[in-house]
């Protein structure tokens, strides 16, 4: 079946200067959303198999990280100060020390420097007058793709790039003309020139950008009910999309004519991200399975076939029982991967290990909302902190390097 496409150009508003003072997918994979997938079961596990009624749980901006001092868990990771009062929702990076963030609700963005997280960016246009940050893929350095609704009930892409050969990169804002969605992921072309967005409806989109305006095509993939979920690529002729109806999952692949559909035998497909593009060819997905005992969640490994299919899994985990780890949110390299439920924190290198991130027993997370990573060490999570008292949510940043992991900064 060949791609339905429609076409539309969209001339650039005027950009004010915003070099301002110096965050989804995402993932990026990811989603800039912090609510658990419609098939996903509750997890009473957090920080490594602890409970939380089991933990003493403090205010998670200690008064080290809000100084700027370094705090790290016992597993590496160590949070940095935070410069908004909210729970981050996307992050993505071209290396551990080039990574942006996305805050919940806002129309900033944050970035990572080596040193500091910064707030880097802050919409002022007036067409629209507002915007908020839906989702962001930065895995290129200084190119950041971070879309956003418009409060004119339409989506924003600002990018960050250069214009141009030989010239600085600089923020464009680029309206569109095409109706704002809920986003389920987005994926980035390796070369960056475009940016797939998968919606929870039955559209995809791929942004461009052109002589300063934002280019939108429009596919419609096979079956018009089917709720999408998760995507990802290894070139812009290989595009992999996973979502199903509440009684079907199906993943479906796009060679840059046509679409091929594999059926799951599962529920809902509710996240999908791979190995990295240029290396052998791996997909990561999380559903809903049938067991004896009853419909529990789990996720599959598959290798990609030369033609394109879908091999039988090379891994497979059940999250009951457990340990209750997941790839609903999380990002993959060749041989290892970071994931999460939301609640519990794992690593995989040939199987699913829980990762700790309490400090001195304390709880700092509590929820994962993203996770971007490169290898076994280079790690950025990022979501909400636990606060006492009813105070007002505020978001963690937690960074791991091979230093960190042997108890450096």
């Amino acid at each position: 079946m060949m791609a339905l496409r429609n076409r539309t150009t969209f001339v650039l508003v005027g950009v004010p200067a915003l070099l301002c003072f110096s965050f989804a997918c995402a993932t990026s994979d990811d989603v800039a959303a912090g609510s658990r997938a419609p098939d996903e079961e509750g997890a009473s596990l957090l920080d490594g198999g602890a409970e939380r009624g089991d933990v003493s749980v403090a205010d998670a901006s200690t008064e080290d990280v809000d100084a700027g001092r370094s705090v790290c868990s016992k597993d590496g990771f160590c949070f940095t100060t935070v410069p908004i009062p909210k729970p981050l929702v996307a992050v993505s990076a071209a290396s551990v020390d080039d990574a942006w963030m996305l805050a919940e609700s806002s129309a900033v963005l944050l970035h990572w420097d080596g040193s500091s997280l910064k707030q880097r960016y802050e919409y002022a246009g007036t067409s629209p007058g507002s915007i908020t940050f839906v989702s962001l893929w930065a895995e290129k350095k200084d190119d950041v793709w971070a879309l956003a609704n418009g409060s004119d009930g339409r989506f924003v892409l600002v990018r960050y790039s250069s214009p141009g050969p030989g010239e600085p990169p600089t923020f464009r804002e680029l309206p569109t003309d095409v109706a704002s969605k809920v986003v389920s992921a987005v994926w980035g072309t390796p070369d960056g020139d475009a940016l797939w967005v998968a919606t929870q409806g039955n559209s995809l989109l791929r942004i461009r950008e052109e002589s300063g305006a934002a280019i939108v095509d429009t596919f419609a993939p096979p079956n018009g009910s089917y709720y999408w979920m998760g995507i990802w690529g290894f070139g812009p002729n290989d595009i992999y999309l996973a979502g199903g109806d509440p009684s079907r999952g199906v993943i479906v692949h796009y060679d840059g004519a046509e679409w091929s559909v594999f059926q799951t035998n599962t529920a809902l497909v509710s996240s999908l991200r791979g190995t990295p593009p240029g290396g052998e060819r791996q997909l990561w997905y999380h559903h809903a399975s049938p067991q004896p005992s009853g419909n529990t969640t789990q996720t599959s490994l598959v290798p990609v076939t030369a033609d394109g299919g879908l091999g039988p899994p090379i891994y497979t985990h059940l999250m009951n029982p457990g340990p209750a780890c997941s790839s609903r949110i999380g990002h993959a390299s060749s041989s290892t991967a970071w994931f999460s439920d939301g609640v519990l924190l794992c690593r995989w290198d040939g199987d699913f290990e829980p990762v700790s991130t309490s400090l001195d027993g304390r709880l700092v997370v509590d929820s994962v909302n993203a996770i971007w990573s490169s290898d076994r060490d280079d790690v950025w999570v990022v979501g909400a902190a636990v606060t006492s008292g009813g105070m007002p949510a505020k978001g963690f940043a937690a960074r791991r390097t091979a230093a960190t992991s042997k108890g450096g900064q």
